[in-house]
């Protein structure tokens, strides 16, 4: 029987967001806690899975992007240890907003911040998930329609992940929300598709931390990439605050009309805006190519360790090939020692049979011999007995005539 597909799902978002419901619903069951207040009951992550419409779905539920009782850094780590306990990693992060709620600068730079923890190739596994559906549908909005006129950063992370985006209505029954849970398991499989079916990977922070020194690494690159983050937010809020405070300056030197003023500064504005989206532009770029860079270095590294394998498979194929020979040979010249030892042994069994057969004429004459010599001897033997038995007959015959003789006297 073969088995079933495994769909690993991660689900990110600021607290409140309808992470856990959005679980339940996809899972089809009462799998995480939930509350309809606006407070994280997600403390911990939290994985659970059941089948699916014939696939294994695991879903793990992670805390509030920015969950005011935690920092920064602590909610980071209990993230990363998230993606990186999703051995080999999640094949999908659904990064949850509620459709109702305004989109904040707050909630950018919390994406900002996830994005720099897991880099910014992440943004290919990820999809963004709308709850509250039923809003929409109340409205007789679609979900294309809601999309036209959401906030510019959200705009843009819809860009960057890839524009792809769904609706899930929490509100309705496990078995009336088939067909939504249906259709985002779909949108799932194409994205893994898209990605030839790798899961994304933190190649950042390696394997499960399990050791004290291990947490202890992972909480030093968590610390280190939220202080760069910080460090970045930090430079550009000074920078900002320095064009503020030129600007000004500058107004007060200026002595303008109220229609030229709000003119003016609606440009400067605008500038700044330009200008500071340029900067993150070029600093998410930046960091976009360090991580295609190092992504690339790991391929080549892959690369040079597959052509190693080839080249030692090649190795052990040829002195496969060498030994097999060997064998071969070997057995060549065995077959040749048994056939010139076969050849020997039936030239020893000729010579010995020749041998024979000449011990057995021999045998055969002298045999010969001396069945002529006995019937010379009988034939000597019959010839003395005949004489002998001639002699007897004669030297009969000569006393038969003596008495004969004798008694012809007599009777005279």
């Amino acid at each position: 029987m073969a088995s079933k597909a495994t769909i690993s799902m991660l689900m990110v978002g600021r607290t409140g967001s309808g992470k856990s419901t959005s679980g339940n619903m996809i899972l089809q069951k009462e799998a995480f806690d939930t509350s309809p207040e606006f407070c994280s009951i997600t403390q911990e992550c939290s994985l659970q899975s059941d089948t699916i419409l014939g696939m294994i779905v695991q879903v793990m539920d992670t805390p509030g992007l920015f969950d005011t009782g935690k920092s920064h850094e602590e909610v980071g780590l209990r993230i990363v240890q998230c993606v990186i306990n999703m051995h080999p990693g999640p094949d999908v992060i659904l990064y949850v907003i509620r459709i109702g709620e305004k989109y904040t600068a707050q909630d950018f730079a919390a994406y900002r911040r996830f994005k720099m923890l897991l880099g910014s190739s992440v943004t290919r596994h990820m999809m963004v998930l709308f709850t509250g559906g039923d809003k929409l549908r109340k409205t007789g909005t679609t979900i294309e329609q809601f999309v036209k006129h959401v906030p510019d950063n959200l705009h843009t992370v819809l860009r960057e992940c890839g524009g792809e985006c769904i609706v899930l209505n929490n509100e309705l029954t496990f078995a009336n929300g088939q067909t939504q849970v249906a259709n985002l398991l779909g949108k799932v499989q194409e994205l893994r598709r898209m990605n030839d079916y790798r899961p994304y990977t933190c190649y950042s922070y390696g394997r499960v931390a399990k050791t004290l020194e291990e947490v202890e690494a992972v909480r030093r690159e968590v610390r280190r990439k939220l202080g760069e983050v910080e460090e970045q937010e930090a430079r550009a809020t000074q920078y900002w605050q320095e064009r503020e405070a030129q600007f000004k300056q500058m107004l007060d030197r200026l002595t303008l009309t109220q229609g030229v003023y709000d003119k003016r500064m609606t440009d400067f504005a605008k500038q700044m805006e330009e200008e500071k989206q340029k900067r993150l532009d070029a600093w998410l770029l930046k960091k976009e190519q360090e991580e295609r860079a190092l992504e690339a270095r790991k391929k080549e590294e892959e690369r040079r360790l597959l052509e190693k394998k080839r080249e030692h498979d090649r190795r052990l194929r040829w002195e496969r090939e060498e030994h097999e020979r060997q064998i071969r040979n070997e057995q060549e010249r065995q077959r040749r020692i048994q056939e010139e030892e076969r050849k020997r042994q039936r030239t020893i069994l000729a010579a010995e049979a020749e041998e024979r057969r000449r011990s057995l004429a021999e045998r055969e004459r002298e045999l010969e011999r001396e069945r002529e010599a006995v019937e010379r001897r009988l034939a000597e033997e019959q010839r003395a007995s005949m004489q002998q038995t001639l002699r007897t007959v004669v030297m009969v015959g000569r006393v038969i005539f003596d008495v004969s003789r004798i008694a012809l006297r007599l009777m005279r």
